[in-house]
C-alpha cells in the first residue's frame, strides 16, 4: 500500500475552476490508501487543486502532512512514496545548496520546495535525480 495523491488542473481559461468538493470527493475515496492522515490544497486562483491520503512509514509526525508548501508558500507539492536515502540527500543538499534552511521534517518533499523556492529548477531537478539514485548532470549552485 502507498500513499493516495489526485489532482485536479483546469488547464484553459474557459476550464471551470477547480470545485473544493469535488477534490475533497477523490480524497474521501482513497481513505484506504493514505489511514494516517489527509489533505486538500487548493491555489487561490483555483486552476489547480491537490488532494492527498497519508501512509506513514519514516515520518510519523504531522510534520510530513502533505500536500506540503514552501517556507514562502510560492510552492507546493504532493508525493507518493519514500525516499529511502532521505538522510543522504538532506545531507548532500544542505552542503551544497541550502546550508542554511530549517529543517522541520527529514521527508524529501521538504527538500524539494524548499531547494526549488529558493534555488530553482536546475537544483529541484538535483533533489529528484538524487533522490532516484542518479548522478545529475550539471552542478547545482547558488543564483
Amino acid at each position: 500500500m502507498m500513499c493516495g495523491i489526485a489532482g485536479i488542473l483546469a488547464y484553459r481559461n474557459v476550464a471551470p475552476a477547480v470545485d473544493r468538493g469535488e477534490l475533497t470527493r477523490m480524497n474521501d475515496r482513497m481513505a484506504a490508501r493514505g489511514p494516517d492522515g489527509s489533505g486538500i490544497w487548493l491555489a487561490a486562483d483555483r486552476r489547480i487543486g491537490f488532494a492527498h491520503r497519508r501512509l506513514a512509514i519514516i515520518d510519523l509526525s504531522e510534520r510530513g502532512a502533505q500536500p506540503m508548501a514552501s517556507a514562502d508558500g510560492a510552492l507546493t507539492i504532493t508525493f507518493n512514496g519514500e525516499i529511502y536515502n532521505y538522510r543522504a540527500l538532506r545531507a548532500e543538499l544542505e552542503a551544497k545548496v541550502m546550508p542554511s534552511a530549517p529543517n522541520p521534517t527529514p521527508r524529501c518533499c521538504f527538500s524539494f520546495t524548499s531547494t526549488a523556492a529558493r534555488h530553482g529548477r536546475a537544483a529541484a531537478r538535483h533533489v529528484c535525480l538524487r533522490a532516484l539514485g542518479r548522478t545529475p548532470s550539471a552542478a547545482v549552485t547558488r543564483p
